[in-house]
């Protein structure tokens, strides 16, 4: 499952088969909207990812496999369309913190799911100082999650559950990198493709028909 920080909550729980499809979507472009959607089915989940009422990165995953960009908007599509359930969640951020999940959920995981009792911290931070890695660490428990970002080696701050804008301190009092089965992702960024693009400018009405007739015709 694909598992990201809230941030300040517009809705969650939604029961997205009963939304007007992908009408909601335009309409929070029209808004403005920055943030992310949050959708979990059965066995997988997706990400939709907004800045500025744009659409720039989405991501789908199950088990090992994920896809991004506008393969990743179709399996959520297939996702709402299918027999199975599941349920949306959207959550505000403000545009800096909106950048860098972006980027996270285009980004090429280099480590995943080390369990954090067995992490070698120091080891992890020359890594980081070496390369001047650029990207995020995410550590997630079950539901809860807090990620870092860096740019060229140099922290750039955090992102705390339920916060909609970058923290610039570790919430020691609340964090989860002390709690049972607590795992690390480390994630770089990638150069800027052509993929946030192509989102943007993809006829959403279009691509949600496409959907329906490959599933029902």
């Amino acid at each position: 499952m694909l598992v990201l920080p809230r941030g300040r909550v517009v809705k969650e729980g939604l029961d997205p088969k009963r939304l007007k499809m992908p009408d909601a979507l335009i309409k929070m472009c029209s808004n403005g909207f920055s943030g992310y959607l949050s959708l979990s089915g059965e066995d997988d989940a997706a990400v939709l990812c907004y800045e500025a009422g744009k659409i720039v990165a989405g991501l789908w995953g199950i088990g090992q496999r994920r896809l991004t960009g506008v393969a990743a908007l179709e399996q959520m599509f297939r996702m709402i369309q299918g027999d199975g359930a599941c349920h949306l969640d959207i959550y505000r951020l403000d545009a800096r913190l909106s950048a860098l999940v972006h980027k996270a959920c285009e980004g090429e995981p280099v480590f995943e799911a080390q369990a954090m009792t067995l992490l070698d911290v120091d080891r992890l931070m020359d890594y980081i100082d070496q390369q001047k890695f650029s990207g995020a660490l995410r550590l997630t428990v079950e539901s809860q999650a807090t990620m870092i970002f860096y740019h060229e080696g140099a922290e750039l701050g955090f992102f705390h559950d339920t916060q909609s804008e970058l923290s610039y301190q570790a919430d020691i009092k609340h964090s989860i990198a002390a709690l049972e089965g607590c795992q690390l992702d480390v994630i770089r960024f990638v150069e800027q493709s052509q993929v946030n693009q192509l989102l943007a400018g993809l006829n959403l009405e279009k691509t949600w028909l496409h959907i329906w007739r490959e599933l029902n015709l």
